[in-house]
C-alpha cells in the first residue's frame, strides 16, 4: 500500500474515498465497498483520504482517536486499499477554502471517480458540502457516488462520536458491532511494575498511545496476537487501585504464554467487558478474583 501526501503528484488512475476515516466503522467500510466495485469496473487503484493526526486536537475538542494513524494503515491495508492520500490537519490546513481543497486534490492526482458519505464536509469551517462537490464533479466530468449513512440496530447513524461514547462506558460489544471488527490497541511491550509475576499472573505491559481514545478503566477479555499466534488474555485498562497506582496502564495476562516479550509489538483485540477496576482488601483477594477472570475467558 502506497502512502502519498495530499500535495504530492501521482499519476496512477484512482477511485478516491473522501472522509476522515478516523475509526473505519461500518459506514466507512460501506464507502470502501462501493469504491472497490468501481475499482473492478474501471480498472482503477483504490485510494482513501485520511489524516496522520487527530483533527479534533486543533480545536481542543477531541477525546482522542479510536484508531491511531498506524493502526488505521493496518486496517486499510487489510481492506485492500492500494493508496493513502495523506493530509496533516493544522491551523493552516483548516483555512483552505473548499474550492481550493478540491482543485488541489484533482490537480495533484489522476482521479476517475470519487466516493463520499452524504454528510461529507470540507474546507474552511467545514463550509464545503456534497452540493458543491457535485457541481465541481460535473464541470470536471468526474464520477461521484454519494453513499447513504449506515445505521445501528436502533436506527441511529453510526459515527465515530457514537463509538467513543461506547468506549467511555466500556461497552466493547457495541463498539465491535459498530466497527464491524474488534477494537484493538497496538503497542510495544515495556517493563512494568513486575507485580503480576509475583502473584502468579505475569503481565505484558503496553504503553497506551497518547493520541488514542482510552476505554473505560476496567478489566476486559482480550485476544492477543503474538508472532501470528492468538492467545486469550485478561487485560486491565487504567490504574491499579489495590497497589495505589494512579498511572494509566495496559496490563495483559496472556493465558498459556511464557516467554520474553520486551520490545515486541503486540496487537490486543478487545472481546468483551469483564468487570470494573476495584481496590481489593488483600493480595489474596485479588488472586482469587484473577482466577475467576481466567474462568470467564476460558
Amino acid at each position: 500500500m502506497r502512502v502519498n501526501s495530499f500535495n504530492s503528484q501521482t499519476n496512477n488512475p484512482i477511485v478516491l474515498c473522501l472522509g476522515g476515516f478516523d475509526s473505519i466503522h461500518l459506514g466507512h467500510k460501506k464507502l470502501i465497498l462501493k469504491a472497490k466495485e468501481l475499482k473492478n469496473e474501471l480498472n482503477l487503484d483504490l485510494a482513501v483520504f485520511t489524516y496522520d493526526n487527530d483533527i479534533g486536537s486543533i480545536g481542543g475538542k477531541s477525546g482522542g482517536l479510536v484508531f491511531t494513524y498506524e493502526e488505521r494503515l493496518s486496517i486499510l491495508n487489510d481492506l485492500g486499499v492500494d493508496e493513502i492520500c495523506l493530509a496533516h490537519f493544522s491551523k493552516e490546513y483548516a483555512n483552505i477554502l473548499p474550492m481550493d481543497f478540491l482543485n488541489q486534490l484533482v490537480e495533484n492526482r489522476n482521479i476517475s471517480a470519487l466516493v463520499c458519505g452524504k454528510d461529507f464536509k470540507f474546507g474552511k469551517n467545514a463550509s464545503g458540502n456534497t452540493d458543491l462537490l457535485q457541481e465541481f464533479c460535473l464541470k470536471r466530468s468526474l464520477r461521484l457516488y454519494i453513499c447513504d449513512f449506515e445505521y445501528d440496530k436502533l436506527g441511529n447513524k453510526i459515527s465515530t462520536t457514537q463509538i467513543k461514547k461506547c468506549l467511555e462506558v466500556g461497552d466493547i460489544a457495541a463498539v465491535n458491532q459498530l466497527l464491524g471488527n474488534k477494537y484493538f490497541i497496538e503497542g510495544e511491550v515495556v517493563k512494568g511494575r513486575q507485580v503480576g509475576k509475583t502473584l502468579g499472573f505475569p503481565t505484558a505491559n503496553v504503553e497506551f498511545p497518547v493520541d488514542k481514545c482510552m476505554p473505560k478503566s476496567a478489566v476486559y477479555a482480550t485476544t492477543v496476537c503474538i508472532d501470528g499466534k492468538e492467545y486469550k488474555g485478561i487485560t486491565n485498562v487504567g490504574n491499579a487501585p489495590t497497589f495505589n497506582c494512579e498511572h494509566n496502564l495496559i496490563e495483559c495476562h496472556i493465558d498459556g504464554f511464557s516467554g520474553d516479550l520486551y520490545g515486541k509489538k503486540l496487537k490486543i483485540y478487545f472481546d468483551f467487558f469483564i468487570r470494573n477496576n476495584q481496590k481489593f482488601n488483600s493480595v489474596n483477594q485479588l488472586i482469587l478474583q484473577l482466577e475467576e477472570d481466567l474462568k470467564v475467558i476460558r
